[in-house]
């Protein structure tokens, strides 16, 4: 899997690292979910690595994402 995943120049973890961007803002909309509840779905071990990815992906906290798009995502 290594080599055919560097034929296409990605990594595992890259791959795992777009997943868990691609699932993480339908489960912000899910507000009967906790951030540490979707930190765990989504494979990280604490809180604190999920937010780190976070901040990462989005420039912005975790909370602070889901409060700014609150409005958005009521119906």
């Amino acid at each position: 899997m290594q080599r055919h995943l560097s034929t296409l120049s990605t990594t595992f973890n890259d791959e795992v690292q777009i997943a868990r961007r691609t699932l993480v803002v339908p489960l912000m909309k899910d507000q009967s979910l906790n951030l540490i509840e979707i930190s765990y779905l989504l494979g990280y071990s604490d809180p604190e690595s999920f937010s780190r990815a976070f901040k990462k992906w989005f420039h912005q906290s975790p909370s602070v994402y889901r409060q700014q798009s609150l409005g958005m995502f009521k119906n």
